[in-house]
């Protein structure tokens, strides 16, 4: 098992969600025994599942077509100032 630190469990959450099935199976073990571990951890998976139900109510299909980029930008936004687990 790769040891993993807050910064990569930060980046994961990021690019794969808080669902552990959506993370990389080669680190998936090790970010589980992390969240395991650690309540900053657990409460960036907390945030990210938050931000995962918010995303599953929209309708991307029923939407304009002008909405998705603008999502992606707030999205791109939120990542880029979301501190980092310390």
């Amino acid at each position: 098992m790769t040891d993993m630190t807050e910064q990569r469990l930060s980046e994961i959450l990021a690019a794969y969600g808080a669902d552990p099935k959506r993370w990389p199976e080669h680190e998936r073990e090790a970010a589980t025994a992390l969240v395991a571990r650690s309540h900053e951890a657990r409460m960036a998976v907390a945030e990210e599942a938050e931000l995962d139900a918010s995303l599953d109510l929209v309708d991307m299909e029923a939407a304009p077509s002008w909405l998705a980029p603008k999502i992606g930008a707030v999205l791109a936004e939120e990542a880029s100032t979301r501190p980092l687990l310390s």
